[in-house]
């Protein structure tokens, strides 16, 4: 609470409300109760900057239950760590979503219509928690970027793990993690001929164990370069993700790592929107050839529909020909013309790369290899420091 409000003696509710008769009731009960005072924001579309934009000492939050995407956003916002206690209401809750709230931590729901007694119940419980739980500053939190493909064979995975291998060789050597998230086919740990401990999978069976002693026990260090979190060996069902797992593990990453790197597999699932969602930029990997390219539309044109077009997004175009090969598949200026955006980064196709996944070493290891490096430790660090500043940006304005 601030000092102004412990003096007062006043608890502080910010709240999201979407429904005129929520909205009203909230008002009415707060005007007549002189120990809260109401911070109101009105919208009808819970997505994760509303939710941090929200002040109080207790956050009371209007949300469609029966819209399992509202509930991930809901995970995402309380795995941030740093959110006050939260009041759920809904007009929809029924056994399922109240088992869903509560596997995201939430332990005050209020079924609609609502009371005061229940509303005062809930607070009274909120801030016991708070009481319990001493204050602590927004945890630092590593950049999340999400590497997506065109298409298979355009090299993404390759372009993440030799992008890590040379973050922790640059001139400001980083702390980067990968997690290989393509779950069914992620070869991140062979194309670094790395042995698997565990896998993403083994870790997010027991999400209530989870933490940074037992995030960092499961990775593998390939040549000592970076932190990676393997794709399992054996091959498991898609549909046996759980969002909110998987949320939890990226945010716990994104406090342990000074950045988080995920590639995703190609399809599109729950678990891969909330991934998406919470990353702070996404990396595009196309090869400039005209299925790869329409691929790549496609996969932009999925970006806007799933409403995150709020994410920055980079293009990289991977195994550039040059020389004698140039013209044999689009040029450059064509392929910006299908895309219909800017290709942010070209990766000229290079002997070293197909020796370095080989021989599952980094770049600066195999023959020529080192210029190849520099241009990915080049590459990454305009991603992160444009990211840097676009969040930077994004805080001022909230």
């Amino acid at each position: 609470m601030t000092t102004e409000t412990l003096e007062r003696n006043v608890t502080k509710v910010g709240a999201l409300l979407r429904s005129p008769v929520t909205t009203q009731w909230l008002t009415d009960v707060i005007q007549n109760d002189n120990r809260l005072e109401l911070a109101l924001s009105i919208g009808s579309k819970l997505d994760l900057a509303g939710l941090r934009e929200l002040k109080g000492d207790v956050l009371f939050i209007e949300i469609d239950a029966a819209d399992p995407a509202e509930i991930r956003t809901l995970g995402q916002f309380l795995s941030d760590g740093a959110a006050p206690p939260v009041i759920v209401t809904s007009s929809s809750i029924d056994v399922q979503s109240m088992r869903a709230l509560m596997k995201i931590g939430l332990l005050d729901v209020l079924p609609q219509p609502l009371s005061t007694a229940d509303l005062a119940k809930a607070i009274e419980s909120a801030l016991a928690r708070r009481v319990r739980t001493p204050a602590v500053e927004r945890p630092k939190k590593g950049p999340v970027i999400s590497f997506l493909k065109s298409g298979g064979g355009v090299g993404a995975t390759s372009l993440i793990v030799q992008g890590a291998c040379a973050m922790a060789r640059g001139k400001n050597p980083a702390s980067p993690v990968v997690l290989d998230l393509d779950i069914q086919f992620g070869a991140a740990a062979i194309l670094m001929d790395a042995a698997q401990k565990v896998s993403i999978i083994d870790l997010i069976s027991d999400p209530q164990r989870l933490d940074g002693a037992l995030l960092k026990a499961a990775m593998v260090r390939p040549h000592n370069r970076f932190d990676l979190l393997p794709a399992p060996a054996r091959i498991p069902p898609v549909d046996e993700i759980d969002p909110a797992a998987i949320n939890a593990t990226i945010a716990l990453a994104s406090r342990n790592y000074s950045a988080t790197l995920l590639d995703l597999p190609m399809l599109w699932s729950q678990w891969v929107h909330t991934a998406l969602e919470g990353s702070d930029a996404i990396v595009l990997v196309v090869r400039l050839t005209v299925p790869s390219l329409r691929q790549a539309r496609a996969q932009m044109d999925m970006l806007r529909s799933e409403g995150l077009q709020d994410v920055p997004l980079f293009v990289v175009a991977n195994e550039v020909d040059t020389g004698l090969f140039a013209s044999a598949g689009p040029s450059l200026k064509k392929a910006e013309t299908a895309l219909g955006r800017k290709i942010d980064f070209c990766i000229p196709r290079h002997d070293a790369m197909r020796s370095a996944a080989d021989r599952g070493q980094p770049l600066s290891e195999v023959s020529a290899g080192r210029s190849l490096e520099a241009k990915l430790a080049s590459m990454m660090s305009v991603i992160l420091e444009r990211t840097a500043t676009t969040n930077q940006i994004k805080a001022k304005a909230a």
